[in-house]
C-alpha cells in the first residue's frame, strides 16, 4: 500500500502524520483479520518509510485488540520499536460480541495490557490506550 511511488509522494510533505492500522503482530493473524496475505509487504513498506522520513514526518501504529489478535500484543510492541514509531495506540474492539472483552475473558485483556505497558517501557515505545482494554469490566 505504501509502495515506492506512494512513499515518494508522502515523503515530499514537509510535515505529516501517517497512521498504520495493523491489528496484528504476525502474518497469520493479519491474514485472519484483514483477509489478505500482505503483512510482510506492509511491514517492509512501513520500515522503508520510517528509514526515509525526515524531521516533522511522524508515524503512528494503531491496533484494535480482540480475542483474535490478543496473543500478538508483545510482537506489536516489538515491531513498533523496530520501526521507531512516534506513537503506538491500542484500543479494545467493540460491537463485535464474539471477539470482544467480556466478563469471562476480561482477565486476558488485563494481562495483555500489562504486557504492553511493561514491554513498551522496556523498549522505549510511546504507547497510548484510547481506553483501558478491560473497558472497565474489572
Amino acid at each position: 500500500l505504501m509502495n515506492a511511488n506512494h512513499r515518494k509522494m508522502f515523503l515530499e510533505y514537509p510535515s505529516s502524520t501517517i497512521t498504520w492500522s495493523l491489528d496484528a503482530g504476525t502474518a497469520e493473524t493479519f491474514k485472519i483479520i484483514r483477509r489478505v496475505d500482505m503483512f510482510d509487504q506492509i511491514i517492509e513498506n512501513l520500515m522503508n518509510y520510517s528509514k526515509e522520513r525526515k524531521q516533522g514526518q511522524f508515524i503512528h501504529i494503531h491496533h484494535n485488540i480482540n480475542t483474535i489478535n490478543i496473543n500478538d500484543v508483545e510482537e506489536m510492541v516489538r515491531i513498533a520499536a523496530e520501526v521507531g514509531v512516534d506513537r503506538l495506540d491500542f484500543n479494545a474492539t467493540y460491537d463485535v460480541p464474539a471477539i470482544c472483552v467480556n466478563k469471562e475473558n476480561v482477565h486476558i485483556f488485563k494481562e495483555a495490557q500489562e504486557k504492553i505497558v511493561y514491554l513498551s517501557r522496556e523498549l522505549g515505545v510511546n504507547t497510548t490506550f484510547m481506553r483501558d482494554l478491560t473497558l472497565g469490566i474489572l
